[in-house]
């Protein structure tokens, strides 16, 4: 079982941190490889901090990640302790768009959750100040117009399997500099009831920016997907006029490509082996990009 220790991490991001800043960040974390070294922060100030980097050893859905090997979890092998709360930031550095002209910014992961639900619950934040600010995406939701692009979670209690989390953030604030970033935190809290629970476990986190210009923002849709997990087809509605589709694995490999001829299209995935994939739409000066689960 490999696990990355608070004294590995720092270790790691510390010889890291002079790339954090130099070009937009990874979009896509699955903490399987080292791609997260420089933008994933576990708080090790917090000495008793429960988040690790590792291959889950716990039983039931708390057995396995999502992706195989690893995921990022309150501890890999113990129940989450009481009276603690442990803290991880991811750190997105993104592309400065035209004026204007963001249409989504997306943050989507998928975790599995068991807590005492009376008082043993998990938070997302966002920062777009280098944490002078930071804006709890589960309660202040409604206030910032946020757009739930799957049913609002609840980060407690017990889910039945991997659950979905992803929400259009489009309306956070920004600025044009050389620090064009955002900090997410993601909180555990526990109280002082001891309850031998396996705690909140993460895996593939993805951001994703779409950029288009003011006209196209107006008269254009967003492509969407469906079904999604799907095991024989998926489909792909308003992808636009002559559009180029392609279908790739998450190293960025092409695996089908071809030019939309409707406004509707089908492809067969009965051939690719199970796991998350990259829809890649192309249309005019803009790209879209989607991803699927097949199973």
């Amino acid at each position: 079982m490999k696990i990355f220790t608070m004294k590995t991490l720092a270790v790691m991001l510390l010889l890291s941190a002079t790339t954090v800043l130099k070009g937009q960040s990874p979009n896509y974390f699955t903490f399987d490889d080292n791609t997260w070294v420089g933008y994933v922060f576990i708080d090790t100030l917090n000495v008793n901090n429960s988040w690790q980097i590792g291959t889950p050893s716990k039983a039931g859905l708390f057995s396995e990640s999502l992706s195989l090997p690893h995921a990022i979890m309150t501890d890999t092998l113990m129940p989450y302790p009481p009276n603690d709360t442990s803290s991880f930031t991811i750190l997105y550095v993104r592309q400065i768009p035209p004026w204007g002209a963001n249409m989504l910014f997306l943050l989507d992961f998928y975790f599995v959750i068991d807590s005492d639900s009376l008082s043993d619950f998990g938070t997302v934040e966002v920062s777009p100040d280098n944490g002078i600010t930071w804006i709890n995406i589960m309660t202040d939701d409604t206030s910032w117009g946020f757009e739930w692009l799957a049913p609002k979670p609840a980060l407690t209690g017990e889910t039945q399997e991997w659950s979905h989390f992803s929400v259009n953030l489009n309306t956070l604030p920004y600025t044009y500099d050389s620090t064009y970033y955002y900090k997410f935190r993601f909180t555990f809290f526990s109280d002082g009831i001891e309850t031998s629970k396996p705690g909140w476990m993460i895996d593939n986190v993805y951001f994703e920016d779409i950029y288009e210009g003011i006209d196209d923002y107006h008269s254009q849709n967003i492509a969407s997907l469906f079904p999604n997990p799907a095991s024989n087809t998926i489909t792909i509605e308003n992808p636009g006029k002559d559009a180029e589709i392609s279908v790739l694995d998450l190293s960025g490999r092409e695996l089908v490509k071809r030019h939309a001829s409707s406004t509707s299209e089908k492809f067969d995935i009965t051939g690719l082996v199970n796991g998350f994939y990259l829809v890649r739409i192309t249309r005019d000066a803009s790209t879209q990009t989607l991803k699927f689960l097949k199973k």
